[in-house]
């Protein structure tokens, strides 16, 4: 159980060669029906984004900004809802240091439908500091170190 942790830990500091340019994950998650949601970005754009020094400054993108961008994205995404709910937010280091200052939000949201949230649905999103969506890749999950049973 360590092990899978410790893996899923590490996972957003590999780089993986994308058409010529090495992709940062910013973050993957593998599902129950084992479909991996990837949230990437190039190595270039990553280096690109507005440095962020929590301590001595506010964000270069707002939460609010942030959460008008991603919530417009879940809409859209979504139009057979009727809307979406916002569960949470995260703020996470992209790379895990290998690009210092540099920061992303992840939301997720929950689908509404005849005015019932339901909760767990495929709305989550990334937003990096530039105000870039990152939407998710899916992927059939096909890891040794976290096989999925069907």
């Amino acid at each position: 159980m360590f092990t899978l942790a410790l893996l899923a830990w590490i996972a957003p500091v590999f780089a993986v060669p994308v058409g010529g340019d090495a992709e940062v994950i910013l973050r993957d998650m593998t599902g129950a029906d084992c479909v991996r949601q990837v949230f990437a970005i190039t190595e270039d754009s990553a280096a690109k984004l507005p440095q962020w020094l929590p301590l001595k400054e506010p964000p270069p993108l707002s939460i609010a900004k942030a959460a008008a961008v991603a919530t417009e994205w879940a809409t859209k995404q979504h139009p057979k809802f009727d809307s979406v709910e916002l569960r949470s937010i995260e703020l996470e280091k992209v790379g895990w240091g290998r690009y210092p200052g540099r920061w992303y939000y992840l939301f997720q949201f929950d689908p509404v439908i005849e005015g019932r949230r339901f909760f767990g649905g495929e709305g989550t999103v990334a937003v990096t500091m530039d105000g870039v969506v990152v939407p998710p890749r899916s992927e059939t999950a096909k890891s040794k170190a976290m096989p999925c049973q069907q």
